[in-house]
């Protein structure tokens, strides 16, 4: 019996997939940065809030050291390793 190899790109074959795990978040219209805000019983989320558990799920989606993820400012990921500067361990 000889082997048969399925054709590229067919649904035994599927090319691979490039998933980017990107978000934007820009400081010149961020809201309530450092903390949430109020507003006719309403509450929202400050970006800082945000931007730490997008971060941290990031991170913790990257751990099989295939994927990764990009931060576009510095001044956020700055904020978040602040404040997780102990849990953070570069390998």
């Amino acid at each position: 019996m000889t082997a048969v190899t399925p054709p590229a790109n067919s649904p035994a074959n599927p090319p691979p997939w490039l998933v980017f795990r990107y978000n934007h978040f820009d400081p010149l219209w961020r809201r309530c940065w450092d903390r949430d805000f109020h507003d006719a019983g309403r509450r929202f989320v400050s970006y800082r809030a945000i931007e730490e558990l997008w971060i941290h799920e990031a991170i913790a989606g990257s751990a099989d050291g295939v994927s990764c993820f990009m931060v576009e400012c510095s001044w956020a990921l700055r904020h978040y390793l602040d404040r997780h500067e102990l849990t953070f361990s570069p390998q």
